[in-house]
């Protein structure tokens, strides 16, 4: 895709980065500045970077099961929105499409299971109300993200 520059390699496959991401980690900068200062600012852009490790992962979990199946995969794009996993091709088989379809969320939901796992061992709330980019728990953050980002594709 052009306009996008590789970040790194994952089980192979190319990790790259659409320069309209960087777009998202300035307006979140300049965003958290009004929620916090400098402290909102690095929370948004460490919470911006680690949501993007679990689309880069729930993204992963797709491509892996498309290797599986025979496919060529090109790479991974991260854009503002979310992850796109470039295949050459889309499976006529509709299980493996499926496979494939699934196993991205599938991906989402585990790492949902780690987080609670995390906040429940250490005693944290997991209020959604208190859902924040800026401040407050990063570890409830990444939950409550993970179990959204369950139900894309």
């Amino acid at each position: 895709m052009k306009w996008s520059f590789q970040i790194g390699k994952l089980f192979g496959i190319p990790i790259r980065m659409h320069l309209t991401f960087l777009l998202l980690l300035f307006f979140v900068g300049i965003s958290g500045s009004k929620y916090g200062g400098p402290t909102g600012t690095l929370f948004g852009m460490i919470s911006i970077l680690l949501i993007f490790l679990c689309v880069v992962l729930h993204e992963i979990g797709h491509s892996l099961m498309a290797r599986h199946y025979g496919i060529v995969v090109r790479d991974i794009i991260l854009l503002p929105i979310g992850g796109v996993s470039e295949m050459e091709e889309i499976p006529e088989d509709p299980k493996q499409e499926i496979s494939i379809s699934i196993v991205g969320p599938l991906v989402s939901f585990g790492l949902a299971v780690i987080f609670y796992i995390l906040l429940a061992v250490t005693n944290q709330e997991i209020s959604f109300g208190q859902l924040s980019i800026f401040k407050g728990n990063i570890v409830a953050n990444l939950f409550w993200i993970n179990l959204v980002l369950e139900y894309s594709t």
